[in-house]
């Protein structure tokens, strides 16, 4: 069944489906990593797909299998709490976007966002604009193609793009 563009859901709303859109994502943008990492942009430690917190177990190896649960688990808990503060229904591919984008800041910077207020103000034009003001990691400017986090910003122009439905 083909979705409308138009169609709106919550984010919980969209169900399996989008959990399994963004997961499936991930590698192109994160890169498969079955031991865990320090993360020394983050500051955080890190394995598989950009899974960090207790999941990223310090010297543990992990199989791509064990992995693909985690994600889906990670992202289906961030859809719920991004559900709590995002509170009108957006479209398949605007809650596609979103998820990626929370995914790499952090739920908890993603509903503090002003992305957030207009989302949850109907507008979608500016909130999807804000993706693209998300291009710092430290001190480094991403939009300048800095060989430190230049996925970064190739990250926000195709979040950006798919929020719009350019994508």
């Amino acid at each position: 069944m083909a979705l409308s563009p138009k169609a709106k859901k919550t984010l919980v709303g969209w169900g399996a489906a989008l959990a399994t859109a963004i997961v499936g994502g991930l590698e192109a943008r994160e890169g498969m990593k079955l031991t865990t990492y320090w993360d020394s942009l983050g500051r955080v430690w890190t394995v598989c797909e950009g899974v960090t917190g207790p999941d990223a177990i310090p010297g543990k190896t992990y199989t791509k299998a064990e992995c693909k649960a985690i994600e889906m688990r990670f992202v289906n808990l961030q859809l719920a709490r991004m559900g709590k503060c995002v509170t009108v229904p957006v479209t398949y591919d605007q809650a596609r976007a979103w998820g990626d984008f929370a995914w790499n800041v952090g739920t908890s910077n993603f509903c503090a966002s002003t992305a957030v207020k207009l989302i949850n103000a109907g507008k979608d034009d500016e909130a999807c604009a804000q993706i693209s003001r998300w291009k710092w990691v430290g001190t480094h400017d991403c939009s300048l193609m800095n060989h430190v986090c230049d996925g970064v910003w190739v990250r926000r122009v195709w979040e950006r793009a798919i929020c719009e439905g350019d994508a």
